[in-house]
């Protein structure tokens, strides 16, 4: 490096600002106001050292809204013992809060982490659909929440998880082998030729057509009275369960 470059450099350090490493105010620059850092609705106990913290994300919405019957669902499944082990959080972020639990969902789920050979795992999954039913462990959360912090503008939520798992968990040299990539979440079936309709509005490309063609899941918003899903063959069939 020349003098003159050493001098170029000098100058630029010296009359500019220090780098500054972004932080959590960067991304959600209302936090600098006391004020937001305050629950808009606090109902509780003060409960705290319990085994599970029961996150609800949820948005308004315009038709209808389904906060209130998941929280009810939630609630009238939990038995006195486990409502006094557990915390409900209700966030305003997320579309995930048409929920329907369970019998025994929280002593399942609970006794499913502690059963597990080793603490090293980051995310248990207790549902297929999109960021449904997942568990973290305190520990973790702080990393989980910078980085959906950093990039949830970018990507669903559910994205930035596989991101994450693929980071912090997987390693390429070791899952490359040749039973990777083997395992299927969802069996298809071979269904007879039909015509499909349905009053049910679907979720994203989770239609029913491809969950009858045995290529993926049927997925839609929650039913009303009086929907319908309405399967007509072409032929007769024998049907039984």
């Amino acid at each position: 490096m020349t003098q003159e470059t050493r001098l170029k450099l000098w100058n630029v350090s010296s009359t500019k600002m220090v780098l500054q490493l972004p932080s959590i105010f960067h991304h959600l620059p209302h936090l600098q106001h006391p004020e937001s850092l305050q629950p808009a609705v606090h109902v509780g106990q003060g409960r705290t050292g319990v085994s599970i913290v029961l996150g609800v994300p949820s948005v308004k919405r315009e038709v209808h809204s389904y906060l209130s019957d998941t929280l009810t669902s939630l609630m009238s499944e939990l038995s006195p013992a486990e409502k006094d082990d557990c915390v409900i959080v209700v966030l305003v972020a997320e579309l995930e809060d048409d929920i329907v639990a369970r019998p025994n969902y929280f002593t399942t789920m609970k006794n499913f982490a502690l059963q597990q050979p080793s603490e090293e795992w980051m995310i248990l999954e207790f549902s297929q659909l999109g960021f449904i039913g997942k568990m973290f462990k305190s520990e973790d959360l702080p990393m989980i929440v910078e980085f959906m912090l950093m990039f949830y503008k970018d990507k669903p939520i559910d994205w930035l998880l596989d991101h994450i798992m693929w980071v912090k968990v997987c390693n390429p040299e070791k899952d490359a082998d040749k039973d990777f990539g083997k395992q299927h979440l969802h069996k298809g079936h071979i269904n007879p030729a039909a015509e499909l309709s349905s009053s049910l509005k679907t979720y994203q490309h989770f239609t029913l057509e491809k969950a009858y063609q045995g290529d993926d899941f049927f997925w839609a918003f929650t039913p009303v009275a009086g929907d319908f899903i309405r399967i007509r063959f072409f032929t007769p069939v024998r049907v039984e369960r």
